[in-house]
């Protein structure tokens, strides 16, 4: 019996995608399969043919044979998604979505995909593919995961692995022992989608895949591990002598927890990236991310470094109390610090958020297109800048703070803490990266 054949997508923006067979735009030190989407192709049933497409490094055929056409997207992407998903009805293709955006906006994506696939994915989509074999009348418009009573992701089959290692790709593999962060910051899409509950894997299952891992860095690609502190701890314990070099995300307070950090060094954290956000206390507190104290971030930068780990800092710009002159505060503030990597952003009211509900009840959104959501393009009236001026000083801070002189300056102060491995494998490969995307321009985050 002849297998059906399923494509799973993973969209790219105009920028972004790849024109060329072979030829890929930016650094690839960013350039990493979406687990999602491995985590969905794991689920599937053997008896489908699942393949994976990724428009960062692949181009994508309308044309190939295919029964069901899967695409996950976030809000930046949805109008590729859709764009795709009228490509592939044309043709008698049955079209599926799930992601944050359809999640938040599904009558929005139920207008133009068959079936919508909301929140937590792996369930429903074994659930739609049951009925899909019954035959297409028998599928439901919406598929959704529900309000899980367990918090704890027991028995879930191992994200399929065939489409890491590809050329264009990073080294490494994609990996996740939690999801969702407790935090509660308003700005944020993961607490609107999770709802600020934490998911986590039993820490045995979670060991035994990483076993048949074979790369040595392993992306944690989790939005906070410190979102419940025993759990890292014990995870972090388990797997410090499989000899990894761990790269992961977590909340400033992580740095009080001499513990973990411990922990984090003996099982091989490179580095980590960090929403810090803003310096600016008042535009913390506003957006309910008051666990940062800006007057603690010297404190929290030094104490990675103790632990060897390249520090990557989430800022962005736009909040109510910036304004012209918080770009050039902000390069002065972390150059001081010797911060080693920061993703530089437009704040975005992105859909499902209370900042999103803020901001449009104020009447301040100046863009319904969702192409501009890329935390890139402003999309909103700033209050103390015009929507120029915050574009014109997200660029300029790029710019200075992905310099030669100030890669060069923080390399320099940094290598003592990071050594030879993390200097030139992660903090310079990383600014260089960077500074390569910014200067063609390509979307964030890369």
């Amino acid at each position: 019996m002849t297998k059906k054949k399923i494509i799973l997508i993973n969209p790219a923006t105009k920028n972004d995608r790849v024109e060329v067979p072979g030829r890929y735009k930016g650094s690839d030190i960013f350039r990493y399969p979406k687990l999602g989407t491995l985590a969905i192709a794991g689920v599937t049933p053997e008896n489908y043919d699942v393949e994976i497409i990724d428009e960062t490094i692949q181009i994508l055929d309308f044309d190939q044979p295919c029964d069901i056409a899967g695409v996950s997207a976030v809000t930046a992407l949805a109008n590729r998604a859709y764009e795709i998903a009228e490509e592939f009805k044309k043709r008698g293709v049955y079209t599926v979505i799930g992601g944050c955006h359809a999640t938040f906006l599904t009558d929005e994506a139920s207008g133009r995909f068959d079936t919508v696939i909301c929140g937590l994915g792996e369930q429903p989509w074994v659930d739609f593919l049951t009925d899909y074999e019954r035959g297409r009348e028998c599928v439901r418009k919406i598929y959704s995961a529900g309000r899980s009573s367990s918090e704890i992701l027991h028995g879930i089959p191992f994200p399929a692995r065939f489409a890491e290692g590809r050329p264009g790709y990073a080294g490494g593999h994609v990996f996740s022992i939690m999801r969702g962060c407790s935090k509660a910051c308003d700005f944020c899409s993961i607490n609107a989608f999770f709802g600020r509950r934490v998911y986590k894997r039993p820490i045995a299952e979670a060991c035994e895949e990483l076993k048949n891992l074979k790369h040595p860095i392993i992306n944690l690609v989790d939005d906070n591990i410190y979102s419940d502190p025993k759990y890292a701890r014990e995870f972090f314990s388990a797997v410090k002598d499989f000899n990894k070099h761990w790269l992961f995300q977590a909340s400033t307070d992580i740095t009080r927890d001499v513990r973990l950090l411990k922990l984090l060094e003996k099982a091989g954290a490179r580095g980590v990236f960090v929403g810090f956000e803003s310096i600016s206390p008042r535009n913390l507190a506003d957006a309910n991310k008051s666990h940062n104290i800006v007057d603690k971030y010297k404190r929290v930068i030094d104490r990675f470094h103790d632990h060897g780990i390249v520090v990557e800092a989430g800022m962005m710009f736009g909040f109510d109390e910036d304004r012209a002159d918080i770009f050039e505060k902000t390069y002065d503030f972390f150059y001081r610090l010797n911060l080693d990597l920061m993703q530089i952003a437009a704040v975005t009211p992105m859909p499902g958020t209370s900042f999103y509900e803020r901001v449009k009840a104020e009447g301040r959104i100046i863009s319904s297109n969702w192409d501009d959501y890329d935390c890139k393009k402003v999309v909103f009236k700033p209050k103390n800048m015009t929507p120029e001026e915050l574009r014109d000083g997200t660029d300029r801070l790029r710019k200075e703070f992905y310099s030669y002189k100030s890669i060069l300056k923080r390399g320099l102060s940094n290598f003592t803490s990071l050594g030879f491995i993390g200097t030139l494998g992660y903090f310079l490969r990383g600014n260089l990266g960077f500074k390569k995307n910014h200067s063609l321009g390509l979307d964030y985050p890369p």
